[in-house]
């Protein structure tokens, strides 16, 4: 049995599925998600929801029983319940927490338990199963007016799609966080100048929690659609769409690196910031796939 951790948002929650969906092909074992986290969000963190059932490819069992306990009247029973099922899955015959440069050891060649907990944010771990993982995730078609013209649009002209993504990505006392000012107004401006000279003519496909910063910082020399449509339970569109495009620019955000990635054009132009994150992160070199270009 191969058990995924699953949490965080959306993007998250894609690449360790993608981590232990892998393992289970490379080991010939049936695969489990672990989403009990979703039942217990730490306080510090950013509320989310298991999302991974938009792909209907996705039918793999899911360990959130968890969540009974949470509603339930019986708050002591939860925590022994809690405690029980953390130990369980110490039990397991490997536990394995992510560390960086992990995927140089993650060819596990044996038919055994293997439990997964990271964020495994690299192509790399499952770069031997690309064609099972694209199938997996599989939107569900559009049924919204503005999403089928976008697609539409897509179709007929060429497409770039430009990710900014500030929200939780910006301090509110003044401290710089992990992820933030990485993907400056510098960052998108020099990649603007890349796109439109390696590219020519295209219509540029706006996607960001903060439009309006958009608008105002960063000046866009070509037809634009802002799309600000798709939001709570339907966020994953902004996705969908992002995939649609021939070309992309990225955030440091794992949410644009799938819809660039799922994208199907076979010579599409990917821009990617080089850094990640604002720590010594030997992961940084590791995050998006060879032929990205890291600026």
């Amino acid at each position: 049995m191969i058990t995924s951790r699953i949490f965080g948002g959306l993007g998250n929650q894609m690449f360790q599925y993608a981590a232990g969906r892998a393992l289970s092909l490379r080991t010939n074992q049936p695969l489990r998600l672990d989403c009990r986290w979703f039942a217990r969000i730490p306080a510090n963190n950013t509320p989310r929801d298991y999302e991974l059932s938009i792909f209907k490819n996705i039918t793999y069992p899911r360990g959130d029983f968890l969540n009974f306990f949470k509603r339930s009247h019986y708050p002591r029973f939860h925590q022994l319940c809690k405690k029980y099922f953390d130990y369980e899955i110490k039990l397991f015959d490997h536990y394995f927490e992510e560390t960086d440069n992990f995927f140089e050891t993650f060819r596990f060649p044996e038919k055994r338990n293997y439990n997964l907990n990271g964020y495994w944010q690299s192509e790399k771990y499952f770069d031997d199963f690309k064609d099972e993982i694209r199938r997996d995730f599989t939107f569900p078609a559009f049924e919204e007016r503005e999403n089928i013209e976008i697609q539409q649009m897509a179709k007929k002209y060429t497409a770039v799609s430009l990710h900014v993504r500030r929200g939780d990505y910006i301090s509110k006392d003044g401290t710089q966080t992990i992820l933030e000012g990485i993907c400056s107004e510098a960052y998108y401006q020099n990649a603007i100048k890349i796109m439109t000279d390696q590219v020519g003519t295209f219509v540029f496909v706006v996607f960001s929690d903060d439009i309006d910063w958009v608008k105002e910082k960063i000046p866009l020399p070509a037809d634009t659609v802002f799309v600000d449509w798709n939001t709570g339970n339907n966020s994953f569109r902004d996705m969908q769409l992002m995939s649609l495009c021939s070309h992309h620019i990225i955030a440091n955000s794992s949410f644009s690196w799938w819809g660039a990635w799922l994208g199907g054009n076979e010579n599409k132009i990917v821009i990617a910031p080089k850094m990640w994150l604002n720590v010594a992160d030997s992961m940084n070199e590791y995050r998006c796939p060879d032929n990205w270009l890291r600026i």
